[in-house]
């Protein structure tokens, strides 16, 4: 008898049975997936929740350091106490060399430094408040150092200001009165119309930013030739420092045993803004105080009068900066310049001649006619700017050094007192006061507003050694 085959313990399952399990699945699993994504929503939900309660929490814990430990406020006594021992830790933390350098060190020695400007700013506000008490020396000083500051920032910061919702270019420039050209190219707009809500714009810029001074010379005090008020601001070009050297010497060397010249701000090294001044950027610009009388000169620049001038000496320096060619103007005031046109008369010079330098006896309005001009503000020293139409060495020849430092005066046709002269020679209702007023300093106007006045050209060979004749610019 033959062996039958082993019957299967699971008999084959029917084609529609596997269909119907294939098909609960699906919908089980369609079932499944919204509950699965409600409970994910419900935990997010609960994570931003706790997340919030611990924010809030971090902040209550914040607020109650800051009042104290039982929730009140510090008071006053308290919070300088603690002021006083961080104050304390942090210099002992920073004297070490090591550490003196390092990012919160200088952050802590900048706001020390900030905190005391500031204390000082609060003690002379409230101590300068009372009348009486302005015209001190105290209270000069903080009048002179919150004038730098507001000068500081109207000089040489730029103006700013904040673009509206939806706001144009054309409606931004005409709210800060400014041209929508000027806006365009302060901002590097092109061609857009539109402006970005709460963004700063440049709307304010000085005419004279951008000057830089590349190689520039020190002038460097010189004992009983001149003084410097201040030796880090006397850097300029070669033809200033040159020209004013070289008129010294030729003043000292005919009065060897007067005073000697005593010279301002020229630029800062590598040029640029320097306040309280407008100009002084570009090293072609020079503060020189005037040559005063015997017993009468100072250490700095101080207020000369018709009665205190050394008119004799001052002319001299400015036939000596006359005979470099390269004066282009000087801002002399009105007041001083009628002894200095009668020195210039005594000494040989003709009417014609100094009718393109000086500005007197023509009125006090008439500024652009000539080289020596009138401008307020300048009774204490006159301000020089330089020509150097030549970029790459802007520097004075020897021959024409040597000329400005040989520049001679015919002492024998000079009064002693010219300005006596110089008071009755002054046309009928000239004004015979100075215009002394307190201001920054050099009140220049642009350089685009400026006409070029006449170029002296070398003077002729002679005795005298005359003015030069002035050439068409």
């Amino acid at each position: 008898m033959s062996a039958s085959a082993p019957k299967p313990i699971c008999p084959q399952m029917p084609a529609f049975r596997i269909h119907f399990v294939w098909l609960a699945l699906v919908l089980g699993l369609c079932l499944a997936l919204p509950n699965v994504a409600q409970a994910a929503k419900r935990r997010a939900k609960v994570t931003r929740k706790a997340k919030t309660k611990r924010r809030a929490k971090t902040k209550r814990r914040a607020k109650a350091r800051a009042k104290g430990k039982r929730g009140k406020r510090l008071s006053a006594a308290t919070r300088k106490a603690r002021q006083r021992r961080w104050v304390k830790t942090m210099k002992r933390r920073c004297a070490d060399r090591k550490r003196r350098r390092s990012k919160t060190c200088r952050k802590f020695a900048e706001g020390q430094r900030k905190r005391r400007a500031w204390a000082r700013y609060l003690a002379n506000r409230k101590h300068c408040a009372k009348r009486s008490r302005r015209k001190s020396s105290r209270c000069k000083r903080h009048a002179r150092e919150v004038r730098k500051r507001r000068t500081h920032r109207r000089i040489c910061g730029r103006g700013y200001g904040r673009a509206r919702r939806g706001e144009s270019v054309r409606s931004f420039a005409r709210r800060y009165r400014v041209p929508v050209a000027s806006v365009r190219a302060w901002n590097r707009l092109g061609r857009a119309r539109r402006l970005a809500k709460g963004r700063r714009y440049v709307v304010r810029r000085s005419p004279l930013e951008g000057q830089r001074l590349i190689k520039g010379t020190l002038l460097a005090p010189e004992a009983g030739l001149l003084a410097m008020q201040r030796p880090h601001r006397g850097w300029g070009r070669p033809v200033t420092v040159q020209a004013i050297r070289a008129a010294a010497k030729a003043v000292q060397t005919t009065w060897p045993d007067r005073d000697r010249l005593i010279v301002g701000d020229l630029s800062k090294r590598g040029g640029g803004c320097l306040p309280p001044h407008k100009s002084h950027r570009g090293g072609l610009d020079a503060d020189i105080g005037y040559y005063q009388q015997d017993g009468k000169q100072r250490n700095w620049m101080t207020l000369a009068t018709p009665k205190t001038l050394d008119s004799e000496r001052t002319w001299l320096f400015l036939k000596a900066m006359l005979a470099s060619g390269r004066l282009r103007y000087a801002f002399i005031d009105y007041g001083l310049q009628a002894p200095l046109y009668k020195a210039a008369r005594l000494a040989g010079e003709t009417t014609e001649t100094l009718a393109r330098v000086f500005q007197y006896p023509r009125p006090r309005s008439a500024t652009r006619t000539s080289i020596f001009r009138h401008l307020r503000g300048h009774a204490d020293h006159m301000h020089v700017r330089f020509v150097c139409p030549d970029t790459r060495g802007c520097s004075l020849p020897e021959q024409v050094i040597s000329r400005i430092e040989t520049a001679r005066l015919e002492r024998d046709k000079l009064p002693p007192k010219v300005h006596e002269i110089a008071e009755e020679d002054r046309e009928d209702g000239e004004p015979s006061s100075m215009d002394v007023e307190d201001m920054d300093d050099d009140d220049l106007p642009p350089l685009h507003d400026i006409s070029p006045p006449a170029r002296l050209a070398p003077p002729a060979e002679g005795p005298n050694g005359g003015v030069p004749a002035a050439s068409a610019p």
